[in-house]
Formats: C-alpha cells, structure tokens, sequence
C-alpha cells in the first residue's frame, strides 16, 4: 500500500482510468509509466510543431561489455 493522499493529484492529472477512491498500490506503476511517457511525447510534438529550427545529434557507445547505447540530443530554436 502507498500513501494515496499525496498521489491522488498525480493519478487525476493522468486521467487514470479506474483508480482508487482511498488507497493506492504499486501496481498501477506501469500504468503510471504508460500515462507519463504519453505526456511527454505529447508535449514533444507540441513543442516540435511551434519551433523553425530543430537539430539532433547522435551518439553511440560501445561499452567494454559490449552493450550499445546511443544517446540522442534535441535542440529547438
């Protein structure tokens, strides 16, 4: 069990469907996850839509372990 008052904000902000009306678990986490990875990509575009100028870099990295990362950089203007 979380402490739901302090989530509460958060849950009605997402628009959960379904929460709870008194308690909380951690098992709306990846539903949580679902919700905010949807705001950011939706405050991308909007942001994308109102610039001129958009540049990306990349970057990729091979460990000694041989795992790759890439790292991307955005830049609006």
């Amino acid at each position: 069990m979380t402490n739901y008052k302090y989530l509460k904000p958060l849950y009605e902000y997402l628009k959960l469907k379904n929460i709870p009306q008194k308690h909380g678990n951690d098992s709306l986490g990846w539903k949580i996850a679902k919700h905010l990875h949807n705001q950011v990509l939706i405050t991308i575009e909007v942001v994308v839509q109102g610039v001129k100028f958009v540049a990306l870099t990349c970057d990729e990295i091979i460990t000694m372990d041989y795992q790759n990362w890439i790292s991307i950089h955005g830049y609006c203007v």
